[in-house]
């Protein structure tokens, strides 16, 4: 590499890191107010303790169904890869089954929570009633 090159590469690696959080950092509120509606915070704020539930329990689910994808996508990916040895087919299906049920556990949970947070007037999901 030329020798005046690598004499200014930790400059501009510096300005690379630098320059990006500085435009950012202009005063842009980063969308927050979005996912505070989508959330289902009136006004951004958290007002009574249902509100701290509701976030809690929203995270909690989503964390759980990337888990449970994941678990059915590594499933899926191991019967791809298992060049038909009937030993690990088998076990690539019980995995994908463990993922289906849990993604369908964690469906029903969501019903349920959203029925009982629909009878104390708290809207859990943007979907909900």
């Amino acid at each position: 590499m030329n020798i005046k090159i690598q004499k200014y590469l930790p400059l501009i690696a510096l300005l690379m890191i630098v320059l990006p959080v500085a435009v950012l950092a202009a005063g842009n509120n980063y969308g927050l107010d979005v996912a505070a509606e989508a959330a289902g915070l009136k006004d951004g704020k958290i007002n009574d303790w249902r509100d701290i539930f509701v976030v809690v329990i929203n995270g909690v689910l989503m964390l759980l169904g990337f888990l449970s994808l994941s678990i059915t996508i590594y499933g899926g990916f191991m019967w791809m890869s298992s060049a038909g040895d009937e030993k690990k087919v088998a076990t690539a299906k019980d995995i994908i089954k463990a993922g289906v049920i849990g993604l369908i556990v964690i469906l029903l949970s969501l019903a349920i929570t959203n029925a009982v947070f629909g009878f104390m007037g708290v809207k859990l999901t943007t979907w909900s009633g």
